[in-house]
């Protein structure tokens, strides 16, 4: 019976145990999803950030071109008044760092501010004249790096001149340190080359890689993040494993004595109960622990009546008589048989 015990308790410890193996293991998945979600919204909040500010920049510009002062100067040719004119309401335009006044016909990069306008900046302005475009950041790092952004002034519908507006993007680059999970790094993106990141490459290897675009603007951010192992959960969960075990054991256990024990005290009354009947004199009274056990005791003294009752009603087996027969053997007289005395090799 112990040994019957010992294999349950096993089961009950290897069944706790996986039970709480598969308990952790889908916490720690729901963990995982949670913050993967969170982590999500959280990006795309940054980027909804970063939308929301270049939006503003643009709007602004937007207000400053279509001014009524500056419109009534080029309306009159008088460009140099229009040029004082935007460098005037540049101060408007939150973090501008230079403003220039644009023709068709410039075609020249321009180092005599910081920033530089290079070549890029003026095929961002060319293509102004023929469409809206998008905030991009130029320049090379450091000081002549800049967020450039270009509003045309039309004329007839016409787009006459281009108001080039570099502005320090460095407020854009702040959205991303909010970011502390060491298990995550980040990237904006404008085509194909890395505009500022924050976190450790290293994870690009790794962890799962998500992209998505900003709003109205050229560029993308991409983030890779990797699960990391919830230490909470990873302490807990085998803590509860163990003393479930031990509990589930520890149960088994004093079942087994207290079974053993009320086995033990009705073995001793079905012996007694048994001895009696043999002996003929039962007195009817043999407690038992377990119910079980006292129909069993009942079904002895059953029996033992039934077999009582079967043996006075028995038929008496036939007597065998014996008769006694004189067989006489030494004092019979032999008629016709002549005995004789024999003497050496005669008879």
């Amino acid at each position: 019976m112990g040994r019957i015990f010992s294999f349950i308790a096993i089961a009950v410890i290897l069944i706790t145990t996986l039970t709480g193996a598969g308990v952790f293991y889908l916490a720690q998945a729901h963990d995982d999803q949670i913050k993967a979600t969170a982590l999500n919204g959280l990006v795309k909040g940054i980027a909804q950030s970063i939308s929301t500010r270049t939006q503003l920049l643009s709007e602004t510009l937007r207000n400053i071109a279509q001014s009524p002062e500056i419109v009534n100067t080029l309306n009159r040719s008088d460009l140099p008044r229009a040029k004082v004119q935007v460098q005037q309401m540049s101060a408007y335009l939150p973090d501008a760092m230079a403003f220039r006044l644009l023709l068709p016909s410039d075609n020249k990069p321009d180092n005599s501010i910081t920033p530089h306008m290079g070549y890029a900046d003026l095929d961002l302005v060319k293509n102004t004249f023929q469409k809206p475009q998008h905030p991009l950041i130029q320049g090379e790092q450091g000081e002549n790096s800049h967020l450039a952004i270009t509003h045309g002034i039309e004329q007839d519908g016409q787009v006459i001149t281009v108001i080039l507006a570099s502005v320090d993007f460095q407020d854009l680059q702040q959205n991303f340190k909010i970011l502390t999970d060491e298990q995550t790094y980040i990237e904006l993106k404008q085509a194909n080359v890395v505009l500022f990141s924050h976190g450790k490459a290293a994870l690009k290897s790794s962890a799962r890689h998500h992209e998505f675009k900003v709003k109205n603007t050229a560029w993308t951010i991409s983030y890779w993040y990797q699960d990391s192992l919830d230490l909470t959960l990873a302490y807990t969960v085998p803590g509860i494993i163990f003393f479930a075990a031990i509990i589930s054991a520890l149960t088994c256990y004093l079942g087994y004595r207290k079974l053993r024990s009320l086995l033990i005290t009705d073995q001793h009354s079905i012996l007694q109960a048994t001895k009696d009947l043999l002996l003929g004199h039962a007195n009817g009274n043999y407690p038992v622990k377990l119910k079980v056990m006292g129909s069993f005791i009942s079904s002895i003294i059953q029996f033992k009546r039934e077999n009582d009752i079967a043996g006075t009603n028995t038929p008496k087996a036939f007597e065998i008589h014996t008769q006694e027969t004189d067989t006489p053997f030494l004092d019979t007289q032999l008629v016709g048989i002549e005995v004789k005395d024999v003497q050496g090799e005669e008879a």
